[in-house]
């Protein structure tokens, strides 16, 4: 069982283990919604920690690659 420390980690961890690339862009859009709104709320409440920002961006990176190589591939591109 992978432990989490932050509420927004389930949605991303969903997308990353995800072995069905038809379900990667539902599973991809959620979690980038769920990370997006955790650095608004960061950025207007000026709370976390410099930790949960730098997780934050590294996830967000996680997902863009994620998307580049496997959705693209699915689509032939």
């Amino acid at each position: 069982m992978i432990s989490l420390k932050y509420d927004w980690e389930r949605a991303y961890v969903d997308a990353i283990l995800e072995t069905e690339d038809s379900k990667l862009p539902a599973l991809i859009a959620a979690a980038q919604s769920t990370i997006l709104a955790r650095v608004d709320q960061l950025n207007m409440d000026h709370c976390g920690t410099p930790e949960e920002r730098s997780y934050l961006a590294t996830a967000l990176a996680g997902l863009h690659t994620l998307k580049r190589e496997r959705l693209a591939k699915r689509n032939g591109e």
